[in-house]
């Protein structure tokens, strides 16, 4: 399980997601983009993401 939080930038705050590795991630368009690819190596189990301009994600991880 994944805690993934995302800068909404139309807000300005940030939300928190749970998902698991095959769950979809947030704001994700035509269900291509699932947990468990987002992460690719990545150990840590706090993933961070920006939406920017509608439903585009910047990929960001955290390094535990």
């Amino acid at each position: 399980m994944a805690k993934i939080l995302v800068f909404n930038n139309n807000t300005d705050r940030i939300e928190t997601y749970y998902r698991g590795e095959s769950e979809l991630m947030p704001y994700n368009i035509n269900e291509t983009l699932r947990v468990r690819k987002f992460r690719t190596s990545s150990k840590s189990n706090i993933l961070w993401t920006t939406k920017i301009r509608g439903y585009k994600l910047i990929d960001k991880r955290t390094k535990v």
